[in-house]
């Protein structure tokens, strides 16, 4: 009897070191950052998601801005890093697992999770989003990771000096101060009069406050968002511009700018 209760507690050993194990197979999203922002020339922004040769015992899943996007995150001084591509790295020493990527939008506007096939051009639509890669085994989901993700339109050329020679293009500047722990100032530039949308969010994409909603004329603006009761935490300035038809420029421009509350 002792002889049969040792060898069923030797092979439950042996089969919990063979498992698969229920969580930690992801190791993290790189860069490590808050949020990736993606943005997109005159259009949405697309990416393609693949799996190149990674380090022996991990999987490497990459997220790649297509030609006319950009990707990049800011730093805890509200600094912009462009990178050329993001990853997911996973350890998977036993190569058993399988991959899902899916695009989940949060906030406005909404729509339901979509799947991110591999090694194809996906359109990430929505505005703050969640890029979540799930491991499976065996068809279960034992594990899966979310990166905080924006989604940016209208970013009028690639970044560098030659954005400086653009003037005929909106801009959104970051706040001041930023961090703050009161008040804040926003400022903005337009080339043309148009109807003009200026609100905040949280990261989960909830509508914070709602600053601007009515036509302005070209030139500087600059308001002030009393953040009086709202909490300490990482928040989202949305510039949105409505198409002006009787402009050369007419269509729809939306800018981002990460604003940080610590009181």
């Amino acid at each position: 009897m002792q002889n049969a209760l040792k060898m069923f507690v030797v092979l439950l050993m042996f089969a919990a070191f063979f498992a698969p194990k229920s969580h930690g197979q992801i190791l993290g999203f790189y860069p490590a950052a808050d949020t990736i922002f993606a943005g997109g020339g005159c259009t949405t922004p697309f990416i393609i998601c693949s799996m190149p040769p990674a380090p022996p015992a991990q999987d490497m899943i990459t997220v790649t801005p297509d030609w006319n996007t950009w990707m990049w995150y800011q730093d805890e001084f509200g600094i912009e890093h462009y990178i050329d591509f993001g990853y997911f790295l996973v350890d998977d020493s036993l190569n058993q697992y399988e991959y899902e990527i899916w695009y989940i939008p949060e906030g406005w506007p909404s729509w339901g999770p979509m799947a991110v096939p591999f090694d194809s051009l996906f359109l990430c639509e929505g505005y703050i989003a969640r890029l979540q890669l799930k491991v499976l085994h065996n068809g279960a989901v034992i594990d899966s990771f979310s990166q905080p993700w924006v989604s940016v339109y209208g970013l009028p050329v690639e970044p560098g000096e030659n954005a400086a020679l653009l003037p005929s293009q909106p801009e959104l500047r970051q706040n001041f101060p930023n961090p703050f722990n009161a008040a804040t100032t926003i400022s903005y530039r337009l080339p043309h009069a148009a109807r003009v949308n200026v609100a905040v969010y949280d990261v989960a994409g909830r509508l914070v406050a709602a600053l601007m909603d009515a036509p302005q004329s070209a030139g500087e603006h600059s308001l002030r968002w009393d953040a009086g009761g709202v909490n300490s935490g990482v928040y989202f300035i949305r510039l949105r511009i409505s198409p002006n038809p009787a402009s050369e420029n007419a269509g729809e421009f939306v800018r981002v700018q990460k604003a940080i509350l610590s009181r």
